[in-house]
């Protein structure tokens, strides 16, 4: 409602476990996608996506060393 952007990061092991990219780009959210293995979008961990955004606030979930990675980035 205010025009801002929406940056979505969503991360996964390999191209076959990904879900929600298109719901959340049908929201008009700006999404990245992760891969440990590489197999689609940046190759790495979702901390890996985060160093390209601008971000005043975020959320997380996810696996308890997830969510310490992101806390320290």
């Amino acid at each position: 409602a205010e025009g801002k952007t929406v940056s979505v990061i969503l991360g996964f092991n390999t191209r076959g476990e990904i879900f929600y990219e298109e719901e959340f780009k049908a929201l008009g959210c700006d999404v990245s996608v992760t891969t440990v293995d590489g197999s689609y979008g940046i190759k790495g961990f979702v901390t890996d996506a985060l160093k390209e955004l601008d971000y005043s606030y975020f959320y997380t979930c996810g696996p308890e060393p997830m969510l310490k990675a992101v806390y320290k980035a």
